[in-house]
């Protein structure tokens, strides 16, 4: 599909403009076919050894090392190292460290990191994307930006001064307008003492945990998951979550631990900027039926199912969170 679309823009941009020339090959920026003069002209197809410049292209520009456009880059742009396109980038922009660019429209993809002026597409990275306005996907391994979002993000970290539609996926979701951020203290018998960061928008946020059982045994836990918040009326809410809690004993031996995972159906009346939850559950534990030791008690209420497998049982918490 991918060398389909290329395929195509290449040949809209060949039957666009009748003088662009066909061919540009280059060694070095200046040491090429048209020598200096390369940086003023268009091309639909560039091949540079190490590294070349043109004005823009219309087709396809394979490098090395270095490419760059002065103009725009409409079809198949591809370097080794580094595209730098002063223009608009219209297809398949794709670097083995980085990526610069005007506008984005199709894909931008990176080893390293990506850099926009506004994306309608998709752009990926294997660390960092940063753009101004994206109408479409960010995903990295570690940071994403922007400055107005409509899709998504994917990264541990998503940044933007605004969401209009969409949202991030990751542990750490700021967005100055149209985000949610909320930190609550939490009771529960499957977590005596909790405290939870949540944050992203209403519709989709992911949850951070830790917390502290003093019975029916000691033991620390951690968490992470998803929520969202869905508005009955102007103070109520109802709050589904998934979390998935990690429990170890209390003198941290890693080597034994447990897991759970909660469905949670909270409403919450909202007070200002507080919210107070009250959040029934249903939980799967990997603690099969016979199994005996610290670790097999995480709750204080008797499960409704063992087998060996796992066991099922209910579980009951009260929040207060404070909202932002």
């Amino acid at each position: 599909m991918k060398k389909a679309i290329i395929f195509l823009i290449s040949i809209g941009a060949l039957k666009g403009n009748a003088q662009t020339k066909p061919v540009h090959i280059s060694v070095v920026q200046g040491l090429s076919t048209q020598g200096n003069q390369s940086k003023n002209s268009d091309y639909f197809f560039s091949f540079n050894l190490f590294s070349g410049t043109v004005n823009s292209i219309k087709g396809v520009e394979i490098g090395s090392i270095y490419n760059q456009n002065n103009g725009d880059m409409t079809g198949f742009q591809s370097s080794g190292l580094v595209n730098m396109t002063k223009g608009n980038a219209k297809g398949y922009q794709t670097a083995g460290i980085v990526n610069f660019s005007g506008s984005v429209f199709g894909l931008q993809e990176a080893g390293i990191s990506n850099f926009a002026k506004d994306v309608v597409g998709i752009q990926t990275a294997g660390i960092v994307n940063i753009a101004q306005d994206v109408k479409g996907v960010q995903f990295s391994s570690l940071y994403n930006q922007a400055r107005t979002l409509k899709g998504f993000q994917f990264g541990i970290v998503n940044v933007a001064d605004s969401v209009d539609k969409g949202g991030g996926i990751g542990l750490i979701n700021l967005y100055k307008r149209g985000g949610y951020r909320e930190v609550e203290l939490s009771a529960a018998d499957y977590q005596n003492i909790g405290l939870s960061f949540k944050n992203g928008t209403k519709t989709f946020y992911t949850i951070l945990n830790v917390g502290y059982n003093f019975k029916p045994h000691s033991l620390f836990s951690t968490g992470a998951g998803i929520g969202g918040i869905l508005h009955l009326k102007q103070i109520w809410a109802i709050k589904p979550e998934i979390i998935w809690y990690n429990y170890v004993t209390d003198d941290f031996n890693f080597n034994s631990n447990t897991h759970s995972s909660h469905f949670k159906f909270g409403l919450m009346k909202r007070v200002g900027k507080v919210g107070l939850t009250l959040s029934p559950s249903l939980y799967f534990a990997n603690i099969p039926r016979n199994l005996e030791g610290d670790l097999t008690k995480i709750s204080s209420i008797k499960p409704i199912s063992q087998n060996k497998n796992g066991r099922w049982g209910f579980g009951i918490g009260l929040g207060l969170a404070f909202l932002k």
